[in-house]
């Protein structure tokens, strides 16, 4: 138990070392992170009230207060108009979040629909028989006569019979409505037009002659959104009556045209109908109320329910006006079979009467009213209502959606770009010399995938689930936009942050390593170069032999002089092979291959620089004898192993070297040249390597200061590629005494 608690502890220490660590690490970036993020969803939050509230023609309080004085009702409402007025570009808001919820609809596909809703279609194919518009009312009540006889329950017209037309006809269609008692729905609304600056309403409802032997009245108001799309229904409207009216001035509730029909189909009286829906309710069924148009400069508020569309057009039963009139078109028995006990639906659906609607399968066509009122019907008996999530519930979901978002992209920057340079490796090619990297492209997929992707795929997947299995609409644009938002400046502030930490990589390092190697660490700034870390790398150190005469017999500003022109030389050939020079050491030099940008043939280019490097020395001793100089010669150590490289100081300096053992060698072979007449030594490790690239002489267990243990060494005398060149560097020197080979036959 005590083994198992130790192990817990131990795992919890590098848990919240770990953590500690990231913090410490990200903590500023995350902390930006959640700012940008803040800013972001406030901005959205604001255009999801607008989207919440489209319906609304004055989201204020007009209603003048008791207490209120002239000037303080005007600045009041001038500050609440002030306030929610409608933000700019908040249509581009708006139509994505409806398009998207149209999606959802289209995700879904059809679904099964009950037999019990019927529709009989003012279709073409009966324009073409009756030949004449409008058609006479006898007609209407000729085919009412047949629905009632073939057992029809509810017979609810989707017609305005609101203006008298001939006598007989009305009295016709009179005669039919009161022979189906309890049976017949007729339709109605209110117009509304401006005039003199002030909104007038006005009724348009039946005839008293249909109405006085009608069950109900319903409104067949369709309530469209910015794109002119049906994606509501109108549950009641109330109506705020004059106070000429024999009821005196009152709100008033009328049923809509489905819920009427739905209210008749279920045996609730009409008295009840209104008393349900002004409690949210239909009979047993709960009706969840999403939009409440209520403009209070106006006599109308109108009560509004997502349409839960079962499908397209024709996705209802559908007969044509003119069978079911024609006898010889359908029969008694058949119209039996087909109505008996059915909600029967007459209204137009040919395109010429201009009743056809845009609805969420706007892919399959327009949609007549008529099947737009059946959709609601339906919604209404089956209780497959479409709910929303509240308002509180979405501004949360884009405060921590976008939240979330900025937080990944903070948090995966450093894995993606170690991702982005390893397949930027891979996939760089060349171009007439010219590298063609990948790494900008696959560092913003790569941010995109760890970032933005699975928030918001996750999100996406959730609201089409839930609107699939439980009738749920979770909005999805504008928390999309918060996180697309984030991601984008979060993605932004990185790039500005890699591109300090390039600026800060450049000054650190543009004093050490070639450019070409600094060009590569600036490309790829998170890769912690500076960080000290083990790497498989080969150091070469150098000496001046001749420069303590110099120094001791001249003015400094001669020795810089010297000193500055024999290091530009070294420096040219290290630089070349993409070395680091770690240090100058008065006329020492000290340089790393394989760091801080790990190349596998380190230990070729140290060799490679040691052999250049001896031939720059020659020339350099060429130079100088025209100068005056005293003939100086250059001794080169070369070793290959696994040293300690980056940056080591303290908190107030830092230098990028390198420390250890293999550090140690590698200078004392540069030492070692002095005991065995040599100029360039290098470790048997190193010679390993090159041994087919180099022409060398073995020197067997060399007692090298500072090991314990006698090590082999190789002197390097050239490159095979060339041949022997060992006499050439040291030509002139005490221990090669034949000065006429001074400066002969040097690699230029």
């Amino acid at each position: 138990m005590g083994t198992s608690e130790t192990a817990l502890t131990k795992v919890a220490k590098r848990m919240r070392a770990t953590f500690r660590a990231f913090i410490k690490e990200r903590g500023r970036h995350l902390l930006w992170g959640a700012v940008l993020s803040a800013a972001v969803s406030t901005v959205v939050c604001l255009y999801l009230i607008d989207f919440e509230h489209r319906y609304d023609e004055h989201f204020c309080d007009t209603t003048r207060h008791e207490s209120e004085t002239d000037e303080g009702y005007q600045k009041r409402l001038n500050r609440e108009r002030q306030f929610y007025k409608r933000h700019q570009y908040w249509e581009f808001f708006e139509n994505l979040e409806l398009k998207l919820y149209d999606m959802h609809f289209r995700s879904r596909g059809r679904l099964p629909v009950e037999d019990n809703i019927v529709i009989v279609a003012i279709d073409t194919p009966s324009f073409s028989q009756m030949n004449i518009w409008p058609w006479p009312r006898s007609v209407y009540g000729k085919v009412l006569q047949r629905l009632h006889k073939a057992g029809a329950k509810v017979i609810a017209f989707d017609v305005l019979f609101s203006d008298p037309s001939d006598a007989e006809e009305d009295g016709s269609l009179s005669k039919a409505i009161k022979g189906t008692p309890g049976k017949v729905i007729l339709s109605g609304d209110f117009d509304e037009e401006e005039r003199d600056d002030r909104l007038t309403v006005s009724a348009a409802f039946p005839i008293t002659e249909f109405d006085e032997f009608a069950r109900d009245v319903g409104i067949t108001r369709m309530p469209q959104d910015s794109d002119n799309f049906i994606r509501s229904f109108v549950v009641y409207l109330e109506h705020l009556e004059p106070a000429d009216t024999p009821t005196g001035e009152a709100w008033n509730a009328y049923p809509s045209f489905a819920t009427a029909v739905a209210g008749a189909y279920l045996n609730l009286p009409p008295e009840q109908v209104r008393k349900d829906i002004k409690e949210g309710r239909l009979g047993k069924a709960r009706i969840p109320i999403v939009r409440n148009i209520r403009d209070k400069e106006r006599s109308l508020h109108a009560y509004l329910s997502l349409m839960n569309f079962a499908g397209p057009s024709t996705h209802f039963r559908t007969h044509s006006f003119f069978e079911v009139m024609m006898e010889d078109a359908l029969s008694d028995a058949d119209l039996k079979q087909i109505f008996n006990g059915k909600i029967v639906l007459i209204g137009a659906s040919a395109p010429i009467l201009h009743d056809i609607f845009p609805t969420p399968f706007m892919d399959y066509g327009q949609t007549p009213g008529v099947e737009i009122h059946a959709n609601a019907i339906h919604n209404l008996l089956t209780r497959g209502f479409i709910r929303s999530t509240a308002l509180p519930t979405n501004l949360s979901a884009v405060f921590l959606l976008s939240l979330l978002t900025a937080l990944l992209t903070i948090t995966v920057s450093k894995p993606v770009s170690r991702a982005a340079t390893l397949i930027d490796a891979k996939l760089a090619f060349s171009v007439k010399g010219f590298r063609v990297g990948t790494y900008s492209i696959v560092w913003f997929l790569l941010y995109f995938g760890g970032g933005l992707l699975p928030p918001a795929w996750g999100y996406w997947t959730y609201s089409f689930t839930a609107f699939r299995l439980q009738n749920l609409w979770v909005p999805l644009a504008y928390p999309l936009i918060a996180m697309c938002i984030s991601y984008l400046l979060c993605v932004a502030y990185m790039f500005l942050t890699e591109e300090q930490e390039k600026k800060k990589m450049h000054s650190r390092f543009q004093r050490f390593v070639a450019p070409t190697v600094l060009t590569e660490i600036l490309a790829h700034p998170t890769e912690e170069y500076p960080k000290a870390r083990r790497v498989d790398a080969t150091l070469v150190f150098t000496d001046l032999q001749g420069f303590t005469t110099l120094s001791e017999a001249n003015e400094p500003e001669v020795v810089v002089q010297v000193l500055n022109e024999y290091l530009t030389r070294m420096s040219k050939v290290v630089f070349k092979y993409q070395g680091t020079i770690d240090k100058y050491i008065g006329d020492a030099i000290m340089v790393i291959f394989g760091a801080p940008v790990p190349f596998p043939d380190h230990a070729e280019r140290a060799i490679r620089t040691a052999v250049e490097m001896q031939e720059a020395c020659a020339e350099f001793r060429e130079y100088g004898r025209t100068q005056g100089w005293p003939d100086f010669y250059m001794r080169v150590g070369v070793h290959s192993g696994r040293p300690m490289v980056g940056s080591v100081g303290s908190e107030y300096r830092l230098d990028y070297t390198a420390i250890g053992d293999d550090v140690n060698l590698a200078a004392r072979l540069e030492g070692i040249n002095k005991q065995y007449g040599s100029w360039v030594m290098c470790s048997s490790v190193t010679h390993e390597i090159v041994k087919d690239l180099v022409i060398s002489e073995f020197v067997p267990a060399a007692q090298v200061k500072g090991k314990t243990s006698a090590v082999d060494i190789f002197k390097v005398l050239g490159l095979k590629e060339v041949g022997r060149r060992d006499d050439i560097w040291g030509a002139g020197s005490d221990k090669t005494p034949d000065k006429k080979a001074y400066g002969a036959n040097i690699v230029k």
